[in-house]
């Protein structure tokens, strides 16, 4: 009964809450439209610019598109106030004017597309109409009016979003263009290079032949204005190599022209004929009459200069139809200058007369053409500052209606916000009410079950322990073996009971959120198989074969170490568990599609009954085929966690007396965020001696900055022999040690002896299972070496037992490494060793040259004495080298070289030196002897060489130093 009303009100409960959403969602919707109706409504319809619209008008307006037929479409779209195909039409039919020589309706136009680029807030369309007016202006010689226009669209270019874009940055160009060509107007010379050197530079980032050519031509004007013809001449040259490139036939013909100037400037008139004749040519080609005229009436000047009179008649004729063809005053009145000067050297006066006058009145009508600009300048003025006020308008009301609109927008995200929100938590208020009942009985049954299981694994080895213990207190006759046998007993339990402890206390990290696992980026097939070969001692042992296979010798994926080495220890551990001898286990590593990497672990040996593989990977399952290897079912549960936490997938395919599979699938790659910086050696950071050994294989990351001034020699140029006998384990080693230390390898301890005997290497790291000679036998040889001794020695090993550490320590190793290892691991403890020698070294040579008392049976200090013995033995002979110093020895040069910077750190040949300068300076301080008698008893030729090597090691020389405090004072 009390179910049944508990089951009415939860429906008429639901009745109401879907009631309730119901009417709020209609609220809302209501709300919404009433917004966006009033946002429509504040719109005044105003067209919206379109990208793509933009660009259809751009395709239909060719080069070739009839200049009145655009008349006609710019009525037509000023008609249905279509915006932005104004704007287009308006920049063209401006540019067209402008090649026309037409600059008031050009300027016209380009204002009227300016407004139009307003209207519709085409950032790139404004740029381009400032740009195009600022060279309309430029072009009549209104110069404050062109930079005005210029600097605007330099500003807008520069605030432009999109301004690294390839439309942005040329705007940019074009203004900073401009601004260099008007600065140049004016003589200054220094900024208009400075301008256009860097529009220069943008336009070889954007890989624009044109634009670097014109850009090259104008630096060019500036030097060819300073009188500086070679660079001028230079920079006409890049001018030209851009223009062939762009295949620009008109700009090809201008640098002819220029290059003409340059020779005509220079009365090199054979050379600036040329040069004209080659811009004909070109010119004519292309139709450009304007620019023929150029070359044809400089061919003339170059003529007549040259006195070749009939030469000269037939190029200002021609030149004169073709300035009547194309109604050109400039032209025509520079044509009849010529026919002046060509009348007058042929004796002609009356028609050189006739000619002048012609050439004045074109002159003049130039003059009124100046003068008529300035008339439009004025008219411009007008509209210039008419349209700037409605420009102005234009921004303030654009600015109102984009901030109503983004009011009206805020506030209808918040009111669907706000109603998904309350829909949101009034549906999960439902659903918790419906679930709750349901969820805690079913955590009722997982905690019995769970304390359930837990004290049954926590009895099993608690009841061994205490009972054995006990046995062992109460049995006093026990012989040693049975004790023996009982301890061991005791530890196995005790050692489980540690593992499941702790086994539980990292799932409960997972599972509460506080694991905060370390992401890497490494060779994870090199990895896993470190991990195998660390259990290849018990296969072996066990009559077990163990394979190992890679798909790919590196694999570069994103891991968390110490869970590769759970998952691996858990599904190695059961597949060794449950195969018998002679039975076979393999782990491969492979990747697919490069996206994720594939490890199996496959086992010949009992396998697992159907029914009991979905139950596999629960907590505290247990097959039943265990028989009497039972483990603790938290095993596998606790490995699929890790695999999920690292976005994986856990399967296995079994089947009884055939073995199983396990497929641990997992991404290659990570999210960014969570992988640590790859390692650098410039990041690394130096510990102490103390610290290095408190770092252990999962956590090696804090450590103390080098110490100022220590010698680079031993962080860049150490020398490290490695000596292993698995090419992955070399290869994963090398990439580890490469970007910062010299790395040689070798295969077997053999070749590993006969290499440091040959290069006395810094630090040797070595594993212990090798053939021909292991580890330990040859770390005995290295300290019994007296060239080697001093070598620090890093044994690596699969084998982890106490006993192993301390076996490879007792032979002579300096660190011992379990495999698999973590990368700073190794890195740290290399680091530490070498800043420990480093500290030898300090100590040997205050002892060396300060007398101290030598370590008690240090073999280096040994070596160092008996070397430095020697040493002072020849003292007296200037013929004593290194090479002498290492027969004495009984040791190749290059050997004493090694031996010597790796415990002393100077090279044999400065050592000596160093003590002979040493021994110089105790007897200029001790006795009065002659500078040059102490030079020859210290084994320096002469006295002038004997100086300069004192001086560049005491900074002074022999006699500064003989009259310091506490010297003498005797002359030389």
């Amino acid at each position: 009964m009390a179910m049944r009303l508990q089951l009415v009100f939860s429906s008429q409960y639901a009745v109401c809450i879907f009631s309730g959403i119901s009417a709020l969602l209609k609220t809302g919707v209501i709300l919404l439209v009433l917004f966006l109706t009033f946002s429509c409504a504040q719109d005044d319809k105003k067209q919206q610019f379109s990208e793509e619209y933009k660009k259809k008008w751009e395709d239909k307006i060719s080069p070739g598109f009839p200049t009145d037929s655009m008349r006609i479409l710019l009525e037509q779209s000023i008609a249905s106030q279509d915006e932005v195909a104004i704007s287009i039409l308006c920049r063209e039919l401006g540019k067209r004017m402008r090649e026309m020589s037409d600059f008031s309706n050009a300027i016209a136009y380009h204002q009227q597309g300016l407004v139009a680029a307003y209207n519709i807030k085409d950032t790139i369309g404004i740029t381009e109409a400032l740009n195009n007016l600022g060279t309309d202006f430029r072009r009549i010689g209104a110069f404050p009016e062109a930079s005005g226009y210029h600097y605007q669209a330099l500003q807008m270019a520069e605030s432009y979003s999109g301004r690294n874009e390839y439309k942005g940055r040329k705007n940019r160009v074009m203004a900073l263009n401009g601004i260099g060509i008007i600065y140049l107007s004016f003589d200054n010379y220094d900024e208009a290079e400075k301008l256009l050197r860097e529009a220069l530079a943008e336009e070889k980032a954007l890989n624009s032949p044109v634009g670097q050519a014109m850009n090259y031509a104008n630096i060019g004007v500036i030097f060819q204005e300073k009188q500086m013809y070679d660079s001028a001449f230079t920079y006409y040259q890049y001018s030209m190599e851009q223009n062939q490139i762009a295949q620009s036939q008109l700009g090809i013909g201008l640098c002819h022209i220029h290059f003409g100037h340059i020779h005509e400037l220079q009365e090199q008139y054979d050379e600036a004929e040329r040069e004209y004749q080659q811009a004909y040519e070109i010119m004519g080609n292309i139709s450009d009459t304007w620019h023929w005229l150029e070359a044809c009436l400089a061919i003339a000047r170059i003529r007549l200069v040259k006195n070749d009179f009939a030469a000269a008649k037939k190029q200002i004729d021609l030149a004169k139809e073709a300035a009547n063809h194309i109604e050109s005053p400039q032209h025509l009145s520079e044509t009849y200058d010529l026919l002046h000067q060509y009348n007058l050297k042929r004796g002609n006066f009356a028609d050189a007369l006739k000619n002048y006058k012609l050439s004045e009145a074109y002159q003049d009508s130039v003059r009124n053409a100046q003068k008529l600009n300035h008339i439009i300048d004025t008219r411009v003025n007008y509209e210039r500052d008419k349209n700037r006020q409605y420009i102005t308008q234009l921004n303030i009301r654009n600015e109102m209606e984009t901030r109503q609109k983004k009011i009206i927008l805020t506030a209808s995200f918040i009111i669907v916000f706000l109603l998904i929100l309350l829909s949101a938590t009034l549906f999960y208020a439902y659903r918790h009410r419906t679930r709750s009942n349901k969820i805690l009985r079913r955590l009722s049954r997982l905690r019995t079950n769970f304390f359930t299981n837990i004290t049954h694994e926590f009895r099993t080895p608690l009841t061994v322990i205490l009972g054995l213990s006990r046995h062992l207190q109460e049995e006093k006759n026990s012989t040693h073996a049975e004790s023996s046998y009982y301890l061991k007993a005791i530890d196995r339990q005790g050692t489980h009971l540690l593992t499941l402890v702790n086994q539980l206390l990292n799932m409960a990290k997972i599972n509460a959120g506080m694991d905060n696992p370390e992401w890497q980026r490494g060779n994870i097939s090199v990895y896993v198989q470190m991990m195998v070969d660390s259990f290849r001692l018990y296969a072996q042992n066990n009559n077990i074969r163990l394979y190992f296979s890679s798909s790919e010798p590196v694999i570069e994926m994103d891991f968390v170490p110490h869970y590769i080495d759970d998952i691996l220890q858990n599904l190695l551990s059961n597949a060794l568990k449950f195969s018998l001898p002679g039975d076979e286990v393999s782990v491969s590593v492979s990747t697919v599609k490069n996206k994720e990497v594939v490890l199996k672990v496959t086992d010949t040996g009992k396998g697992i009954p159907k029914e009991e593989i979905e139950r596999i990977f629960d907590l505290f399952y247990q097959s039943g085929q265990s028989d009497k290897k039972r483990g603790s079912g938290i095993g596998l549960n606790y490995t699929r966690q890790l695999v999920e936490i690292m976005h994986g997938k856990i399967t296995v395919d079994s089947e009884e007396k055939k073995g199983s599979v396990f497929t641990v699938t997992l991404p290659l790659r990570q999210s960014e965020e969570w992988i640590l910086p790859a390692w650098s050696p410039e990041d690394r950071q130096q510990p102490s001696p103390t610290e290095a050994t408190k770092i252990t294989q999962r956590n090696s990351r804090f450590v103390r900055p080098y110490e100022k001034g220590r010698s680079p020699k031993t962080d860049v140029n150490a020398t490290i022999l490695l000596i292993e006998d698995s090419e992955d384990v070399i290869l994963y080693i090398k990439a580890l040690l490469s970007p910062k230390y010299n790395t040689i390898t070798a295969r077997d301890g053999e070749e590993g002896l006969k290499l440091s005997n040959e290069l006395v290497p810094d630090i040797i790291i070595s594993d212990i299972m090798m053939p021909n000679k292991d580890g330990l036998t040859f770390c005995n040889d290295i300290r019994n070496s007296e060239l080697l001794n001093h070598i620090p020695i890093i044994l690596l090993t699969a084998k982890s037992g106490m006993d192993d550490q301390l076996k490879g320590l007792k032979h002579g190793a300096d660190a011992y490494i379990r495999k698999p290892f973590h990368p700073d691991e190794l890195l740290v403890q290399i680091e530490t060793l070498l800043e420990n020698r480093r500290l030898l070294k300090k100590k040997y040579m205050r002892t060396i040259f300060k007398e101290d008392t030598p370590p008690v049976k240090d073999v280096n200090m040994e070596f160092l004495q008996k070397t430095t013995d020697i040493i002072y033995r020849e003292m007296h002979n200037p013929d004593f080298s290194s090479i002498a110093l290492a027969e004495k020895l009984c040791i190749s040069p290059s050997q004493l070289n090694r031996k010597l910077n790796a415990i002393s750190g100077y090279t044999s040949s400065i050592y000596i030196t160093n003590l002979r300068v040493d021994y110089a300076k105790k007897k200029l301080m001790s006795e009065d002897k002659s500078i040059a008698d102490i030079a020859a008893e210290c084994g320096f030729y002469d006295a002038a060489y004997f100086s300069r090597i004192f001086k560049k090691h005491t900074n002074v020389t022999p006699s500064q130093y003989r009259r310091l405090p506490g010297g003498r004072s005797t002359p030389v």
